[in-house]
């Protein structure tokens, strides 16, 4: 496949010659970013208790940013949430706010800080506060250097 057959997002004027065009490098300090979004689909556990759903262990294809994310509740618990993290008992570092799933419905990563990396071979988690929430996620994830 050639670079022009790959799908690129139109930064400037196509006659302007800074990049976005096919054949041309993006202008400073823009880059294409193409990633894909990872589907989790989480069953109900007993409950009453936090625990891990595994995405990724040690198996993160490319180093990579996570952009977005979002909870779809279909058994919800009271006061619960479920976050994103690197590693497994609600260690390392959060890669997401912690999303409610106080009542069923969807809620969506709202992280105020910059977005968060995971390394190539790196480990991806959901912590869900109580074992009994059921639903899935979907991360959005970019590759980046």
């Amino acid at each position: 496949m050639s670079f022009d057959a790959i799908p690129k997002i139109i930064t400037t004027d196509p006659g302007g010659g800074s990049g976005g065009w096919p054949g041309e490098m993006p202008a400073a300090g823009l880059v294409p970013a193409f990633g894909w979004w990872v589907y989790v689909p989480v069953a109900a556990g007993a409950g009453g208790s936090a625990d891990d759903v595994t995405v990724f262990n040690a198996t993160v294809p490319t180093k990579v940013r996570v952009a977005d994310c979002f909870l779809i509740t279909t058994t919800n618990v009271a006061s619960a949430t479920v976050t994103v993290r690197d590693a497994s008992g609600g260690g390392g570092n959060a890669l997401s706010s912690a999303l409610s799933a106080n009542a069923t419905g969807t809620a969506r990563n709202n992280l105020t800080a910059a977005t968060k990396t995971v390394a190539q071979s790196g480990s991806m988690y959901l912590r869900r506060s109580d074992s009994g929430v059921a639903g899935e996620i979907w991360i959005l994830l970019i590759p980046t250097l």
